[in-house]
């Protein structure tokens, strides 16, 4: 429910019901959920605006995968302190987190994750204003997004590209 609480734009529903199920994963001692839940307590304060509370769910859920050794909630914890970074203006903290997030997604061999850490690294050129750093990798990831249907992506990587290209 709190996954689709936020996916409708729901973020105060989306918060309630992720803290109510960190409260149980935490009394039962399921640190996957909890770890689970934090990085996407981190997400839904993320949206929200309030960055300083996303930080601390996102590292938080980094010290979680610590005791579970989850590289998904692990990749995707160090991919929203990037995001954070970025929001910030901290553009050499977010290619690190973005970088280390990277690295995580090549391990799991997860095509789609890779690529949405290229693009997120790509932004980053582009903001530093290296855009022709960012533009093989680009037409790159936006293929990647074309073979996985991730048609968000793909515009996306299109929107960034054309951003490179004009700078």
């Amino acid at each position: 429910m709190a996954t689709a609480a936020m996916s409708q734009g729901k973020l105060q529903d989306s918060k309630h019901l992720y803290q109510q199920a960190l409260k149980i994963f935490d009394e039962i001692g399921e640190k996957d959920g909890s770890a689970y839940a934090w990085v996407n307590l981190g997400s839904t304060y993320e949206q929200l605006g309030d960055l300083t509370a996303a930080k601390k769910y996102y590292k938080q859920a980094l010290t979680a995968t610590r005791e579970t050794s989850d590289k998904t909630i692990n990749a995707d914890g160090l991919f929203g302190l990037g995001d954070v970074a970025l929001l910030q203006g901290d553009l050499s903290q977010a290619r690190k987190w973005y970088s280390d997030s990277l690295s995580v997604r090549n391990e799991m061999g997860d095509k789609g994750a890779v690529a949405e850490s290229r693009l997120a690294l790509a932004e980053v050129s582009i903001e530093a204003g290296h855009p022709s750093d960012a533009e093989a990798a680009l037409r790159e990831v936006r293929e990647e997004f074309r073979r996985e249907k991730a048609t968000d992506d793909e515009i996306t990587s299109n929107a960034l590209l054309v951003r490179a290209l004009r700078s």
